[in-house]
């Protein structure tokens, strides 16, 4: 099973930071995306806006567009405090010789730590 993580952009970031955050994701994930690589899954929307200078969209606005016939206050509801959430998930692969530290040993080499306030690998910051 992919082991899901979130990785959480800065709020004071500039437009030209998420651009560079953007970048780094973008190289990053273009790496890991090959047959040997880590990376299972990206949220592309998220990236994208990333590399148009804009911070991913909230998780309820993301919501509300994959399900038209529901009102966004029952999605408010639903998702409570995430619903506000600006974070880009991705998904790494959970095989034999996929460890947490490698995961976060490629991402350190990969992202500019100071544009981030944290990315947590199921759950739990890359710091800990």
């Amino acid at each position: 099973m992919p082991v899901v993580c979130e990785l959480n952009p800065r709020q004071d970031l500039t437009p030209e930071q998420h651009k560079q955050l953007g970048k780094a994701l973008e190289e990053w994930a273009s790496r890991e995306r090959r047959n040997v690589g880590l990376l299972c899954m990206i949220d592309q929307a998220g990236l994208d806006s990333l590399l148009s200078g804009e911070p991913p969209n909230p998780l309820g606005l993301r919501a509300k567009q994959l399900n038209e016939g529901v009102s966004w206050e029952k999605i408010r509801q639903d998702l409570g405090p995430v619903a506000s959430d600006r974070s880009l998930r991705f998904s790494v692969k959970d095989e034999p010789g996929y460890s947490r530290e490698k995961v976060i040993e490629s991402l350190r080499e990969a992202i500019p730590t100071e544009l981030v306030d944290d990315i947590l690998i199921d759950e739990v910051s890359w710091t800990e």
